[in-house]
């Protein structure tokens, strides 16, 4: 094989400039994933929405808590409550399979642990009270729109353990 000097050079240039904007693009830090539910902002505190499993996981009390649900956390059997009106719903820690008002639900990926925070997948915890999941790939955001509960129609409730 023959390569001429001027073949060699732009080889050398494209690989050089191939393997720097690799390394800039794999530096960059991943955008933050907002939530928003009717258009009100869900803040978070401890763990943040990230991108697990191919999942898009959140907090679970921010979420819940933001339409005014009840959650509680039962440490002995890793189980994580959430009630709000006539509405039930229970997780335990690591397993796909949810409980809605005693109905079994099968999550894509099970709720995980992150700096002493619950994340579960934010479609199934919106679905599961009954609200429309959106993303604004845009923004980054998971826009919720909640179909039963209206959040000025609530008042926040506080709940023990773990988030």
């Amino acid at each position: 094989m023959n390569i001429n000097k001027r073949t060699l050079g732009c080889l050398v240039l494209v690989l050089t400039v191939g393997a720097a904007f690799g390394q800039a693009a794999a530096s960059k830090p991943p955008k933050q994933i907002s939530v928003t539910i009717d258009g009100e902002p869900v803040t978070f505190e401890g763990a943040q929405p990230q991108v697990l499993m191919g999942r898009i996981m959140v907090p679970l009390r921010g979420v819940f808590e933001k339409i005014g649900a009840y959650v509680e956390y039962d440490a002995a059997n890793h189980i994580i409550r959430a009630h709000v009106r006539n509405e039930s719903v229970e997780i335990r820690m690591g397993n796909r399979v949810a409980n809605k008002n005693g109905a079994e639900i099968l999550m894509e990926v099970p709720a995980s642990e992150i700096k002493g925070h619950t994340l579960v997948p934010v479609r199934f915890l919106a679905e599961s009270l009954g609200a429309h999941v959106d993303f604004d790939q845009a923004s980054n955001t998971v826009v919720i729109t909640n179909g039963k509960y209206s959040i000025a129609n609530t008042t926040k409730s506080g709940g023990g353990g773990r988030s």
